[in-house]
């Protein structure tokens, strides 16, 4: 049908009389139609503002290098019908770009970068019949972004990794024909299929995530492809027996829809499945472990169950005071059920003290099971360091020198009782960490330095020798149990 639409603009008098100028690297070969070669590395200028038809598509190994478009892009061009930009890199569209193409009537953006598509893009554009914009990885469409396309007829929205599909983005589609989705991650149809799209004549949801769809209407004429989906063979497809023509237009006849599962009928094709063997399963709580969460305050928390059932059951958490936890698509709050029915709590509070209570059901049953959860106070680690000072007791020692033998054995004595005193001063004032502690002493007549090391708890016994002479006072041995005393004392000469 998009061929045909091009086909009738460029033959059939979209493109009126005239002659258009013809930018550089882009042929025109008719009237008010301009066809540029791939590989362009910028939007192309000096367009006439009579054009209608514009192609300026690169191809899949030969893009175009046209990262964002511009409103002034257009601006000069409102008669113009058609535009194709696929194969661009275009990863931004300025809001109201399209404003003043009152008469676009068929607008290609596919597969190029555009991460999101909001309500302002398309504005304006309320003639438009067909939109394309497929194969723009990692897309996000808003709710809102189609509001304005109330006459839209043909909407390709294939491979953009949807994981969904709103019922709000069709609203103001009342004359759609043709949706095509394949190729996204799309697992459910949250809607009323028949009641949105009313006028729908053909829609292809093949190689998604499905492994249902939602009956057909009897007074329906939409052909579906849901080919290259997971599709459950139970009791909720059971109606696809009856309705395989719907399935099978000749376009599509290589597309034989299998089974998926259950494992009995995998890969079985359904049209060769009795209606019999489409059954399905009530739900199971097959097993919760631990069946007590302990969880400290603010720490995360993640609780789940190994269920079963055919289809595969949708599943509650409601907490004792009533709050209802369900699968959401967006993380948003403190709290996360997947797909699965694992919940998810990223800072546990008080609150979230006591019983829970997990509901799954489906078609043909449910189940409920309880798990309580028990939240601990927040501990908060305190880090003590104790600091040791060491203080070292300085006693001046007093030492004479002189050349008479009484003089200097009497200086021997008094060397020995000071050592004494140094000893039992340090023993009983100092303090450390280490068993080895220092006394400094100082001779106060000649000024030289002595050094004494010593040991803590040591008690002394002396050995000592005492040489002097004119430039030398000697030197004091003293050994000390338990470790030793060395005191050394040089006095230089007289000044």
């Amino acid at each position: 049908m998009e061929m045909k639409l091009i086909h009738f603009l460029v033959l059939f008098g979209l493109a009126s009389r005239g002659i258009c100028q013809c930018p550089t690297d882009c042929t025109c070969p008719r009237a008010k139609v301009v066809n540029c070669s791939p590989g362009l590395s910028a939007f192309p200028s000096n367009l006439s503002g009579d054009v209608n038809i514009l192609f300026v598509s690169g191809k899949y190994k030969i893009p175009n290098n046209i990262p964002s478009i511009q409103k002034n892009d257009f601006q000069s061009m409102p008669e113009m019908v058609m535009l194709k930009m696929a194969h661009c890199e275009i990863s931004t569209i300025a809001d109201d770009t399209f404003l003043s193409q009152k008469s676009l009537r068929y607008l290609d953006l596919s597969h190029n970068n555009i991460p999101k598509i909001n309500d302002k893009i398309f504005a304006g554009l309320i003639d438009l019949i067909t939109l394309q914009i497929s194969g723009n990885p990692h897309c996000e469409i808003s709710e809102t972004a189609f509001d304005g396309l109330s006459n839209l007829q043909e909407l390709f929205i294939a491979e953009l990794d949807l994981v969904r599909l709103f019922p709000g983005m069709f609203a103001n589609m009342k004359h759609l024909r043709v949706l095509d989705v394949h190729g996204n991650n799309i697992w459910k149809i949250e809607f009323d299929v028949w009641t949105v799209f009313s006028s729908l004549l053909h829609l292809d949801v093949s190689n998604n995530l499905l492994e249902g769809f939602p009956k057909f209407n009897e007074d329906s004429n939409t052909t579906v492809k849901m080919s290259g989906n997971p599709l459950q063979c139970n009791c909720e497809l059971r109606w696809l027996k009856h309705e395989p023509e719907k399935f099978y237009e000749s376009e599509y006849a290589n597309d034989i829809l299998v089974c998926a599962g259950p494992e009995r009928l995998k890969h079985a094709p359904i049209l060769l499945v009795s209606a019999a063997e489409f059954k399905c399963l009530p739900p199971e709580i097959i097993k919760c472990t631990p069946e007590t969460y302990v969880v400290m305050e603010t720490a995360p928390l993640r609780m789940s169950c190994e269920l079963a059932g055919d289809p595969y059951p949708d599943v509650t958490w409601t907490r004792f005071d009533g709050k209802h936890l369900e699968f959401t698509y967006e993380n948003i709050s403190n709290y996360y059920v997947s797909k699965t029915g694992t919940l998810e709590i990223f800072n546990v509070s008080q609150a979230d003290e006591g019983t829970w209570s997990l509901n799954v059901r489906n078609t043909v049953g449910q189940k409920s099971h309880q798990l309580r959860v028990v939240v601990t106070p927040k501990t908060t680690t305190t880090t003590t360091t104790t600091m040791t000072t060491a203080t070292t007791a300085t006693t001046p020692l007093t030492t004479t020198s002189t050349t008479q033998p009484t003089k200097a054995m009497a200086s021997l004595e008094t060397t020995k009782e000071t050592a004494s005193n140094i000893s039992s001063t340090t023993s009983g004032k100092m303090t450390s960490t280490t068993s080895t502690h220092y006394a400094t002493t100082q001779s106060l007549t000649t000024g030289p330095s002595v050094l004494m090391k010593t040991t803590r708890d040591a008690s002394t016994s002396a050995l000592a020798s005492l040489t002097t002479d004119d430039t030398k006072v000697g030197i004091v041995i003293a050994s000390i149990f338990g470790g030793i005393l060395i005191a050394v004392a040089i006095a230089e000469p007289g000044q």
